[in-house]
């Protein structure tokens, strides 16, 4: 009978260990505190939360706090909307120069623009 050399039996043996469940290898306690926290893990997770609801605010009616609350802005920046209103698109805000493009680009998401008001 021929003896197999040391590392080939190493390498069975990590083998083998390595086909069986890891809650095999747990003593009988550990395996059952074990199994909730394995059931666990496979249980599907809870939905995450979608994004929160985008408010959209109508810069050609918008009063003045709600500019500044809506699009996180300050007063002279809102003030300034208001003066130049009568917009056909939430672009001319940067092309009459009332925004700049950084500042648009922050708030273009929550910007609608509806029919201006006489």
């Amino acid at each position: 009978m021929t003896r197999m050399p040391k590392t080939l039996i190493t390498i069975a043996s990590l083998v083998l260990l390595a086909a069986l469940p890891a809650q095999a290898l747990l003593t009988p306690a550990r395996a059952a505190s074990a199994a909730p926290a394995a059931a666990a893990a496979t249980a599907p997770a809870a939905p995450k939360p979608g994004p929160l609801a985008v408010i959209k605010v109508d810069i050609n009616n918008a009063t003045e706090q709600d500019l500044m609350k809506a699009l996180e802005i300050d007063a002279a920046d809102a003030r300034l909307i208001i003066k130049k209103r009568r917009y056909q698109s939430a672009q001319q805000l940067v092309e009459r120069k009332v925004l700049s493009f950084k500042k648009f680009k922050a708030i273009k998401d929550r910007v609608t623009v509806g029919a201006a008001q006489p």
